[in-house]
């Protein structure tokens, strides 16, 4: 390199201070904007409470959108999703499952579903971390892909 950059205008010290720049913007710039990867996304452990009854967890998302928090609807109906799962041993329950796992976990049961699983799991994902509420509308889709996903038994499942 040394050599190669002997012949370049200025001599190799101006092709090393050229390289010091280069790597200092780039330096710069990644923290600014942060990792430049975007391939591991961070997912929320669905679960905050050990015991609570999806019963329980749909009562305070129908409470929460009642009061017109439907970030907080919009999460605790996806909990009760989960947690349904798991009561009705679709899912066996693991602590500390994110919103991802449980979405592929119950994407190989409900294969049809998978898009929307997906959906549910990017939706509570981007409500818990990100810096947007929630809307109505996507209250209604939580709700539904519930109501449809449990309505199918374990021995219908598609």
């Amino acid at each position: 390199l040394v050599e190669s950059a002997s012949g370049a205008p200025g001599g190799p010290w101006a092709t090393v201070l050229l390289i010091l720049v280069v790597v200092g913007v780039v330096f710069v710039i990644r923290a600014r904007l942060g990792p430049l990867s975007r391939g591991r996304r961070r997912s929320a452990p669905v679960m905050e409470r050990a015991g609570v009854g999806s019963t329980d967890l749909r009562a305070a998302a129908d409470a929460a959108a009642a009061e017109g928090d439907f970030t907080r609807a919009t999460q605790e109906r996806f909990r009760a999703f989960v947690r349904g799962m798991e009561e009705s041993s679709v899912l066996r329950p693991a602590p500390g499952r994110t919103a991802d796992e449980a979405a592929e976990e119950l994407a190989a049961s409900f294969v049809s579903s998978r898009r929307e699983l997906r959906r549910a799991a990017r939706t509570f994902d981007d409500l818990t971390y990100g810096q947007r509420g929630g809307s109505e509308a996507e209250f209604s889709l939580m709700c539904d892909l519930d109501r449809e996903l449990l309505g199918v038994r374990h021995g219908s499942r598609r």
